[in-house]
């Protein structure tokens, strides 16, 4: 999974919606006030999983 435009965001403090598969329970991004993780129901889904609902409820 490539996270590196995630974080470079959380640096500089851009506000973050990242697509991922589903997550450990102890990982965090390092702007978590500033970031909102979407992830897939199962950890063996691919993002596209993931609906245009789910991302436009978080808008």
């Amino acid at each position: 999974v490539e996270t590196a435009v995630m974080h470079l965001a959380n640096a500089v403090h851009v506000p973050v919606i990242a697509l991922m598969r589903q997550k450990n329970p102890e990982w965090v991004p390092i702007d978590s006030a500033g970031s909102t993780v979407i992830t897939t129901a199962r950890r063996r889904d691919w993002v596209k999983a993931i609906t245009i609902e789910q991302v436009m409820r978080t808008l």
